[in-house]
């Protein structure tokens, strides 16, 4: 099975000094996940809520009327990173959203990188200290095996790049722009080289 997901990115050898805070960069990478491996469909709580209310203004149980919806977002026991897709400049900003500031991550995907991925070191956008290498297996201390709490304990991925892109959009604080830079350019500015 393969599988999609975010992480942060950085040269290995940034690696004694590396803070979550210092990120410049991620990378959409495809995941394998072994046939030994156990996978989680967790429900997708959002539609779940909606398909309850609609069956309630009908006076009908949910089970009766529909199919319960699961997750675009999967989690599994053990995966390892086979290939980066894109790599991405991250630069956040402020807004401003129901009288509070908050951040939101802009995403620009990067053309002429030329980083090889066993150079590199990926990182867990919510676990800091969750760590990926490159064609290695990795495996979380536990999963939550629980279909009805959807983000919990447990490798997270989409099946396909489009359902990972939806997630994105809908629910989480990060913007992907349709702005492609030139990695080299950023480099010249004095951005960290991957």
């Amino acid at each position: 099975m393969e599988g999609y997901k975010f992480l942060y990115v950085f040269n290995k050898r940034r690696m004694p000094n590396y803070c979550c805070k210092d990120f410049s960069y991620m990378a959409l990478v495809k995941l394998e996940i072994p046939d030994d491996a156990i996978v989680v469909y967790p429900i997708d709580s959002r539609k779940f809520e909606k398909e309850q209310y609609i069956a309630k203004l009908h006076e009908k149980s949910i089970l009766d009327t529909t199919p319960i919806p699961l997750s675009i977002k999967c989690r599994c026991s053990k995966a390892k990173i086979v290939e980066v897709i894109d790599y991405y400049l991250i630069n956040d900003i402020t807004v401003l959203f129901n009288h509070n500031n908050i951040i939101k991550y802009l995403l620009y995907k990067l053309a002429n990188v030329k980083a090889n991925p066993e150079d590199l070191i990926f990182c867990s956008t919510y676990a800091y200290d969750f760590l990926y290498k490159f064609n290695e297996y990795v495996k979380p201390d536990k999963i939550n095996l629980n279909t009805s709490i959807e983000c919990s304990n447990g490798i997270h991925f989409c099946k396909d790049i489009q359902d990972l892109m939806d997630y994105i959009n809908e629910c989480t604080n990060i913007q992907i722009t349709d702005t492609y830079l030139d990695y080299n350019e950023i480099i010249k500015k004095g951005e960290e080289e991957l």
